[in-house]
Formats: C-alpha cells, sequence, structure tokens
C-alpha cells in the first residue's frame, strides 16, 4: 500500500501485524469489496483478465509480496517479493452467467473464508452476466470482486488501491517493482530491548486506562457505556448471508440537511438502528436499552505507519427514542462526540502505546482478545459494525465496462452476527448487511424493515418543510 513509501522489507506496523496474530477461522482478517460494471453484452475470458491484471501488479508492491514471520514472532512479519509469485493464484473468473442469487452465495463464501498468507494476501474473483442487482443496474452486470487481508491497510487504503487498479491503462504500466528484504539485526538480539519495551508499555497501559477512567467521572471523556446483549451478540451458528441496498444520494443529502450538523454517515446509523430495533421487537425480543454499533473513524495524527489508520469507537443509535428525526438529531450527536473522544489527550495516547509493544506481546494479546458475548445480560463491543468507506471509482473501468455501483462486505465474527458496510459511487449509494444465517433466517425482512425507516424517515422531513411557515 502507500505505507511501503520504498522501506520495503522492513517490518510491518503493530497495528497491522494485530491482524494476523488475532485472526481466527472464526474472525477472518479480511476486506471484501465488488464493483458492479456495465457488461453491456460483454464477456471476457480468464485469459484476458490475466492480461488485465499483469498490466497493473505495479500499482503497489503488496500485490507480488508476501509476509514473512520472523522465527517466534520476535519482531514483526515484513513483506518480501514472492519468488514463486502466479497471478493465477489470485485470479479467479467464474464460468459462465452467474445469477444474483448464485452470486450471493459466491460472496458470502469469500467474506468467510480466511487468506492464504504463504501468498501475497489478495485475490480478485468475476462474475459475469448477474441480474437483479437493483433498480437503475444493468442487469447484464459483471462483478469484480476484490479480497485483501487487513494486514495490508484499512478499508480507505484498500479503496485506494482499487482505484489505482480500475485507472491504470495498460500502455502507463512499468515493470513491477521488486521487494527487497534489507537487512536487520536477527530478532533475538533486540530481544533484551523488547522485553522492556513491553514492561513500560504495560505501565503505560494501566495508567492510561486509570486516565481514561478518572476523566469519564469528571464528565471530561464521553463514556462508552454497556449495551443491552441481543440475539447478534452471541457466538457465530450459521454461515453469512449477504443483502444489498441502493440509495440515491440526492435524497440523502436532502434528508442530512433536515438537521444541521447532520452527515449521510449519521442517516445510515439512523435507518439501521431503527430497523435492529423493529426487527428484534416483531421478534418478541426488543431490548430494554438502547442499541449501539462500532463505527470506524479515520485517524490522522499518530502512527503514521500503520496502513490501518482507524479506531473503532462506540456510537449510540438511541433506539429507545420513539421519533425517527429526533433520532437523527441525537445520533448526530454521538458520532459528533465519538470522533471528539478519540481526540482526547488520554484516548491518544492509549492508542499509542500499541506501537511500543514488541510483536511477541502483539500475538499473545491477540490470542487473549475476548471474543465471545458477556454473560451480564450486556455487551461492551455494541450491537452492530457499521463502516463507510466511500470508493472514489466514478470514472472507472474494467476491460472497457463502466463502473455502476460498488459495495463492500464486513466479515462476522463470534459476538458480532451482523454487520453493515456504505459506499457510494456516483449518485448510488449502496447498504450491504452481512448477517450470520441463525440470527436472522428471514433477511429479506430486514430488507423491508430498513427501507421502511429510510420511508419514515424521509416522511418526516417532507411533513416537517411542509408544516414550516
Amino acid at each position: 500500500m502507500g505505507e511501503y513509501n520504498g522501506r520495503s522489507g522492513l517490518p510491518i506496523a503493530a497495528r497491522d501485524a494485530a491482524n494476523i496474530y488475532g485472526e481466527t477461522d472464526r474472525s477472518p482478517a479480511t476486506i471484501v469489496d465488488a464493483y458492479v460494471f456495465d457488461g453491456a453484452g460483454r464477456r471476457v475470458t480468464e485469459d484476458q483478465v490475466l492480461e488485465w491484471m499483469a498490466a497493473r501488479t505495479h500499482a503497489s508492491p503488496v500485490l507480488t509480496s508476501t509476509l514473512r514471520r520472523a522465527w517466534a514472532d520476535l519482531e514483526y512479519p515484513r513483506w518480501v517479493q514472492d519468488p514463486a509469485f502466479d497471478l493465477r493464484d489470485h485470479v479467479t473468473v467464474v464460468p459462465g452467467d452467474t445469477d444474483w442469487e448464485s452470486a450471493r452465495w459466491i460472496l458470502a463464501g469469500l467474506v468467510h473464508a480466511r487468506m492464504d498468507l504463504a501468498r501475497p494476501p489478495w485475490g480478485m474473483t468475476v462474475m459475469q452476466g448477474v441480474s437483479g442487482l437493483g433498480a437503475g443496474i444493468p442487469d447484464d452486470a459483471t462483478l469484480v470482486v476484490l479480497r485483501f487481508h487487513h494486514s495490508i491497510g484499512d478499508a480507505v487504503a484498500t479503496a485506494a488501491l482499487a482505484r489505482q487498479l480500475f485507472a491504470i491503462r495498460p500502455a502507463e504500466a512499468p515493470s513491477p517493482s521488486p521487494v527487497r528484504g534489507g537487512w536487520s539485526p536477527p530478532p533475538v538480539v533486540a530481544l533484551p530491548r523488547n522485553l522492556v519495551r513491553y514492561g513500560s508499555a504495560l505501565v503505560a497501559g494501566i495508567l492510561t486506562a486509570q486516565l481514561e477512567d478518572r476523566a469519564v467521572r469528571r464528565g471530561e471523556l464521553a463514556s462508552e457505556g454497556p449495551s443491552p446483549r441481543t440475539r447478534f451478540n452471541r457466538k457465530l451458528a450459521g454461515v453469512p448471508r449477504l443483502a444489498v441496498l441502493h440509495f440515491d444520494l440526492a435524497e440523502l443529502r436532502a434528508v442530512r440537511a433536515s438537521v444541521e450538523g447532520a452527515t449521510i454517515n449519521d442517516v445510515v446509523l439512523t435507518v439501521v438502528g431503527g430497523a435492529m430495533v423493529a426487527y428484534l421487537s416483531e421478534t418478541g425480543e426488543r431490548p430494554a436499552g438502547s442499541l449501539s454499533t462500532k463505527m470506524p473513524i479515520a485517524l490522522t495524527d499518530d502512527d503514521v505507519d500503520s496502513a490501518n489508520k482507524f479506531a473503532l469507537a462506540l456510537v449510540d443509535l438511541h433506539t429507545d427514542v420513539e421519533s425517527v428525526r429526533d433520532r437523527l438529531r441525537l445520533v448526530s450527536g454521538s458520532t459528533r462526540a465519538a470522533k471528539e473522544r478519540q481526540k482526547h489527550p488520554v484516548v491518544a495516547a492509549r492508542r499509542g502505546n500499541v506501537r511500543r509493544i514488541p510483536a511477541f506481546a502483539t500475538r499473545f494479546l491477540g490470542f487473549r482478545a475476548p471474543r465471545s458475548e458477556e454473560e451480564d445480560g450486556a455487551t461492551r463491543t455494541g450491537n452492530t459494525l457499521i463502516s463507510n468507506v466511500p470508493s472514489g471509482c466514478a470514472g472507472a473501468t474494467f476491460c472497457g465496462a463502466p463502473i455502476v455501483a460498488t459495495f463492500g462486505m464486513l466479515t462476522l465474527s463470534d459476538g458480532d452476527r451482523i454487520a453493515h458496510f456504505v459506499s457510494s459511487v456516483g449518485e448510488r449509494l449502496s447498504l450491504t448487511v452481512t448477517v450470520d444465517s441463525t440470527a436472522m433466517p428471514d433477511l429479506d425482512r430486514y430488507e423491508r424493515l430498513l427501507r421502511r425507516e429510510y420511508d419514515k424517515l424521509r416522511t418526516d422531513v417532507r411533513d416537517e418543510a411542509s408544516s414550516t411557515p
């Protein structure tokens, strides 16, 4: 990714390595994005796709590099050129045409499967002749699905790489730059220093946690309190299922403008929160308190060496408030507070401790990270995850076909059985739901509830505008 910056062969950052050490079969660290192109009767062969991609492997050295781990993880993994790199290991063209229902099963499998870190950790799957993707999307669409391991970067970084791939013209393609291993002292030499770093980071972590608690008690820092535990906070028991809904951005902007300071993301959070509590209510499981969501917040001022530049914040969805427009106003305030919380010196210091922890300690902490539901009827990790990443791919093409839409898919894990991903291109915003099939066996009903909540919000905004003198 862009974080390479000529530092070939140097160990990756702690935040990136955590995605390797903490990954399990029940919690894959994979980013999956689908790009929809107007097929218009075009069909491409596997050889044509391989030729298209071969002209673009220079976009980032990680496309032809693999991660080499040190013995006993005494230092963080480093990128090195893969001498056995073969594009055929990374590119799949599904034969024939694919209907949307079949495409959803293929996509679910890509979301669920871990990536092979013995090879460059990315993959491309092409499906053609896909119909039924939604209003305004051609029935003869081509889906190009890109998968990246989270160690490469966050969703913003991988979207930037996708933009490069879809913007490059073959005539612009130079030869790929090799990744050289460079030299560094044997990891065992650094072990005494790393033990000191681990000790100091442990002490600093305890102190910053205490300072954070005091700041919350004094009202200087917003609290990330517990949320009611729901069926979505239990252990995984089924397979991922997917739904994709499309919205008009012009309509979303009009709704956003009805509340001063609100963003389009606030509108999406409000709609999702309302639909989730409505679904739980219909199943007789309406929680006593308000639901919350984890939300990635971009970081720009620390850990510049990391390709994962975000923090997960907890945002109250205010689902205990009946009026959908009042909820939008409250959610807007909660997202602003969550962003301000990440700027607080104590919170920033706690994040900074990650950079001081040596590789073996990060691996140990990753394996010990809590993954299952809490037993007291509450959860401190939120009821869902909602991520919003504009693709910025307007004007992109694939083998001559123009882009018409894009959507992303989030992985699931124990305690996190439903997730929502927001992406946009041009004037179309796409909302993807990924959910454990046992947590929501009737996904079509949830789709209808999402549409209903959005229509309620639009109606409230329109009615208030018409009643204003």
